[in-house]
């Protein structure tokens, strides 16, 4: 759907209005009361309405990962405002959603458009956006300013009132990222890039790819995609992938593993279903036409997961044409990152088999379908790996679904002799493999919520038959692939990611440092099979490589060809330690070992079908279970000239619509080679030319690629232009495939209101004489009277057609442009605006396209004609404030009626203009400007303005609400709520309006300005200012209230209780004692409780006999005989 619209934003809004068709009710009542705010919320489980500014305290919201709630906006509640805490190193990303309009209890109806904003610690601007629903926003987008620890958020109202809902998500960035300072500390991958990539929409990348951070996102029209086709290898320190974002690899349908079995029906369209490709398992098969059950066509399983999956069978007619073709296979994914968030999707899954084939020029058999594509491969290696928050994560690597076969078909009208059968179901493709792993269990995090699928493909359904014809057999699904998770040792500078497509040239391994000490070569880590360093292309000998540990093994993975014979040797120093040598198929079958004694061991193996193999080194370890770290050598070739092998592979790159580039790679040298170039023009109308661009034979000598231009002239016809190249080898085999595709445009159009549009002409034959022919129909109309007339184009346009022309021209140049207007649709259903152009001198049929040069259309809502408000003044020291209005989608000539009205918050008018009439010049047409008298009481009032046809019909109008506040001294308080209007100017007030100076709040007779105890109205001064209040008689009165170090004397005996304070009492629950000299808890008053006779003596205090000798026998002078004053 195409909706009208310009860069106006006024303009834009007004058109978002008149789309929901909210507005129109409106103008029949009266504007919404003020609802109650406040009390009745619960913002984001507030308990209550989120602060509108940042003068009261901001709720700070902790959470990982993601976090989602509501709220609710209203008049007079215009911003709800919360901040979250960042780490350096994390960015903020954030949704908003909200419903388009909101119908009070009164019936009336406003429109909604609410905004978020973004701003840092210190409360600078970050970033703004509110023109879509949902809103998204994030740190990391075009906002450059750094957002210093902090982000506040700030959700406002635009226009309307009511609900909200938002989610937020934190995402992990490097350096400076999202804002802020400071940087990841962990251990990124090498190879990891510099620069930083923002995806916000779809983006095609394929390869081995670089960057510091990669965030894909949301924007504020479309969520970010990365599409990959074959392989895509992720070097990054972050990778974050949000909701709605995600990454998807399809493979290039080049495969000789797994393919399903492709099928070709008989005359009348009867054969079996097209089988699933194979790849962690067997594709299911397609459905039997001679039978209940299945026939054995679905894939062979292959590989060690970590390659593509393969592709599903397709299904041809009788004369070999394809009728339904076999879905591709997912590609593989491979990601090596410091850290890993993925809350959107990774995808990497087979694609569905075209269904079954429907016979389209009469009565039939229904066709079988096609088989599915495998699930390809995803491996992601992190130090910190997230799957999924609240919202949920997916990676998915599974088998597509088998194409149902078509039913039996007897076409309307028809006599229909006997019976049509239904077609077979095809086979559903194989899931793929899955292994993601982080450095510790702790750090690999994967909620409940998040989905890991390989799971096969389902099998295609039979199709139904027509009269006593028998159903179709169903496809059988895929067998399940493999999706594992945990862990491994993680990123470190010893520890490189594994190669992942060949391997370097020349290969040094470097597995000894330069003080001669064994280490961790430059293939690590390829300790699996899922890792292995790729070896098929032949000859590799690599020197220096390690088994720097006893658990250390290298896998190396050889794409196996039916009758080469392969030759593996692995040198080393048998004195320092043994190794052995493994050799077995992606299946486990054994294929050869090297387990000698000797300083080598060498293995040779010829392939009886083709295969992936996997050649594994490793220490032997005997009975001790460990092994010296040792350095080895490796060579894999083959008995082919040279000792080589290659991967042959097929380009096609179209430059233009005159030439294109073919191109081959992985040749094997001095070997010849035959090809066929064929074009095919598939153009508009049903039609299409193909032609060989053609056939050839070289010798690719010492090179292992080969390339060459073609030329062609395309038929002058919008169409899809597709090269095909196919490479042979010297004995006819076909080895490889290539092709590109290019759209031939020639005509675009566009609606560009409800009553003009555009049409763009391109690619024209200069001196060509040309019929351009366009429409604007009803949609609705349209179909009605198509379907009553027995599917019949020419009565659908008879019954809807608003305008129309035809002109002729001659092209003088390939490039023409028409502006186009049209009358005034009268309803607000969808509407077409069609074009199509043609050689002058031929009858074209809208039927059936026949005879079309170029076709374009594009659809629209018509904007009915309405009223716009531009602006609204409303300043409280001017007596009059105005209006401004102006016309939108007016009909020119046409006469119209329109009124502005001041509404108060009770929706009484308190201000109106006349109705005016005027009579439309253009669509956009001013309406002046009306002043109306300043209302004089504070409060929220709506400018509501109001448009009609010359006949009264009432059309779309506008409402813009705006707030006065009377404030005579102006504290900020309104007058009518202002309890003292007469506040000194530049004091802080309360909420009544009054000043410290003009309240007593705790009612004691003393005013707040000189109150220090405002809050108690027993006390009113601290003379010594510590807190304590000098009214005796008054709550925590101060016993002291000259000394601020004490203030209170529990036993009265005038000594304070602090014991830092001045004169402490060193018993503060005895009156008869506050001193104690020497610290042995007794006082050192003579007449008082507990007397100390001895007071500058802490081992002695009692004397009871008199005798001059403390009753303390360990103190000083101890008494032996305490009562006996002769003894001591």
């Amino acid at each position: 759907m195409h909706v009208a619209s310009n860069e106006n934003s006024t303009k834009a809004t007004s058109i978002l209005l008149t789309l929901m068709m909210v507005l129109s009710s409106l103008l029949l009542t009266v504007s919404p009361t003020v609802q109650a705010v406040g009390a009745n919320q619960n913002d984001l489980n507030s308990g209550g309405d989120l602060p509108d500014n940042t003068s009261v305290g901001i709720t700070n919201y902790i959470f990982s990962g993601s976090y989602s709630g509501n709220g609710e906006l209203d008049y007079g509640d215009d911003n709800d405002i919360i901040r979250v805490a960042l780490n350096a190193n994390q960015g903020l990303a954030a949704t908003l959603s909200f419903p388009s309009s909101t119908t009070f209890s009164n019936g009336t109806t406003v429109n909604n458009q609410f905004q978020l904003g973004f701003y840092n610690n210190t409360q600078s601007f970050m970033g703004l956006a509110g023109a879509t629903n949902p809103v998204m926003l994030t740190t990391n987008g075009s906002i450059s300013v750094p957002h210093d620890g902090m982000v506040y958020v700030n959700i406002s109202r635009a226009t309307g009132s009511g609900s909200w809902s938002l989610t937020l998500y934190k995402f992990t960035v490097s350096g400076t990222g999202g804002g802020g300072s400071g940087g990841s500390s962990s251990q990124g991958p090498p190879g990891a890039g510099t620069t930083n990539l923002t995806v916000l929409n779809t983006t095609y990348l394929s390869g081995s790819q670089s960057y510091d951070d990669l965030y894909i996102g949301c924007g504020i029209v479309s969520c970010g995609s990365i599409i990959a086709t074959g392989d895509l290898i992720l070097s990054v320190n972050t990778l974050t992938v949000m909701n709605g974002a995600s990454i998807i690899a399809h493979d290039q349908p080049t495969s000789t593993q797994g393919v399903g079995g492709s099928v070709q029906m008989s005359a009348s369209y009867i054969g079996n279903g097209g089988g699933g490709a194979g790849h962690t398992s067997s594709g299911g098969n397609g459905g039997s036409s001679s039978s209940s059950g299945t026939v054995s066509n679905g894939g062979s399983s292959f590989g060690a997961g970590n390659e593509t999956g393969s592709e599903g069978g397709t299904v041809s007619d009788s004369t070999g044409t394809q009728v339904s073709a076999g879905g591709i296979g997912g590609g593989r994914i491979v990601i090596y990152a410091d850290v890993i968030e993925i809350y959107g999707t990774v995808d990497a899954s087979g694609q569905d088999g075209e269904q079954g084939y429907t016979y389209q020029n009469g009565s039939g058999n229904g066709g079988s379908g096609a088989g599915a594509g495998s699930g390809g491969s995803i491996i992601m290696r992190a130090n910190e790996l997230t799957v999924g928050g609240s919202s949920g994560g997916s990676i998915l690597a599974e088998g597509g679904n088998g194409g149902d076969g078509a039913d039996g078909f007897c076409a309307p009208g028809s006599a229909c002799i006997g019976l049509y059968h239904g077609g077979q179901g095809g086979g559903g493709g194989s899931g793929g493999a899955i292994d993601i792993r982080a450095n510790s269990a702790a750090n690999l995090m994967i909620s409940s919520t998040s989905t890991i699928s390989s799971s096969g493909g389902i099998g295609g359904s039979g199709g139904a038959p027509y009269g006593t014809g028998s159903s179709g057999s169903a496809g059988s699904s895929g067998g399940s692939g493999t999706a594992n998770s945990g862990t491994w040792t993680g990123w470190s500078s010893s520890n490189p990611p594994p190669p992942t497509t060949s391997l370097p040239n020349p290969c040094i391994g470097a597995g000894t440092n330069a003080a001669g000490n064994i280490v961790a070569d430059a293939l690590e880590v390829n300790d699996a099979q899922s890792t292995a360093s790729p070896a098929s292309i032949l000859p590799i000998s690599c020197t220096d490589l390690s088994l720097h540990s006893s658990t250390d093994v290298d896998f190396f993975e050889v794409q196996l060809v039916t009758g080469v014979t392969y030759y593996v040797n692995v040198t080393f120093s048998h004195a320092i330690q043994d190794v052995d040598v493994g050799w077995d198929d992606t299946n486990g079958t054994f294929l050869a070992a090297g387990t000698s004694v000797s300083d080598n061991e060498l293995l040779t193996f010829t392939a009886t079908q083709n295969v992936t193999s996997y050649v594994e080194v490793f220490p032997y370890l005997g009975f001790g279970g460990t092994s010296n770290p040792i350095t080895y050598n490796i060579t894999i070739e083959t008995d082919n000239p040279g000792g080589g092998q290659s991967l042959e592979l097929a380009y096609v790159n179209i430059v233009n619509d005159t030439n294109a580039t073919v191109s081959f790679a992985g040749l094997q040298s001095n070997t010849t080679y035959n090809y066929t170039t064929v074009l095919t023009q598939s153009m508009i109308g049903n039609t299409s030319v193909s032609y060989i661009l053609g056939n050839g034979t070289f010798n690719s000598s010492n090179s292992s690629t080969y390339s060459f231009g073609v030329n062609y002239t395309l038929e002058n016809n919008q169409s899809t232009l597709e090269v095909l190249t196919l490479l042979y080898d010297a004995n006819g085999n076909l080895i490889a495939t290539g092709f590109d595709e290019l759209d031939i445009d020639m005509l675009a159009i566009e609606a560009t209101s409800s009553t003009t549009g555009e049409i763009n002409l391109t690619n024209l034959s200069i001196g060509t004489d040309y019929d351009l022919q366009w429409m604007v129909f009803d949609d609705s109309l349209f179909y009605a009277a198509y379907l009553a007339n027995n599917n019949s184009v020419y009565a659908g346009l008879n019954a809807s057609v608003i305008d129309e022309d035809v002109y002729t021209f001659t092209a003088q140049s390939e490039t023409r442009d028409y502006n186009i207007t049209w009358a005034g649709p009268t309803t607000s259903n969808f509407h077409g605006f069609v074009a199509v152009l043609s050689v002058n001198g031929t009858v074209i049929n809208l039927e059936n396209n026949e005879n079309f040069t170029a076709f374009g259309d594009d659809f629209f809502i018509p904007q009915l004609p309405s009223i716009v408000i531009s602006s609204v003044s409303s300043s409280v020291n001017s007596t009059t404030n105005d209006v401004t209005t102006r016309g939108l989608d007016l009909v020119v000539g046409d006469t119209y009626k329109y009124r502005i009205k001041i509404l108060d918050s009770g929706n009484a008018t308190v201000a109106q203009s006349p109705l005016t009439t005027v009579t439309a010049t253009y669509q956009g047409m001013s309406f002046g400007t009306w002043n109306y008298t300043t209302p004089t009481a504070s409060g929220t009032y709506c400018a509501l303005a109001e448009l009609y046809e010359a006949d009264g019909t009432q059309r779309i109008g506008d409402l813009s609400c705006f707030t006065l506040t009377f404030d005579s001294d102006f504290d900020g308080v309104a007058n009518e709520l202002d309890q003292c209007p007469s506040s000194p100017a530049g004091s802080l007030v309360d909420q009544y309006g009054c000043a410290p100076n003009q309240r007593d709040t705790d009612g004691d007779g003393v005013n707040d300005d000189v109150d220090q105890f405002v809050n108690d109205s027993s006390q009113w001064t601290d003379q010594d200012g510590d807190g304590y209040g000098d009214n005796p008689t008054g709550n925590n009165s101060d016993a002291f209230p000259s000394d601020s170090t004490q203030w209170s004397d529990q036993d009265g005996d005038g000594y304070g209780d602090n014991p830092n304070g001045s004169y402490p009492d060193a018993f503060p629950t005895d009156s008869t004692q506050w001193n104690d000299m020497d610290g042995d808890g007794y006082g050192d008053n003579p007449t008082g409780n507990n007397a100390d006779l001895w007071t500058n003596d802490s081992s002695q205090w009692f004397d009871s006999d008199g005798d001059g000798y403390g009753d303390n026998p360990t103190g000083t002078n101890g008494d032996a005989f305490p009562n006996d004053a002769t003894q001591w």
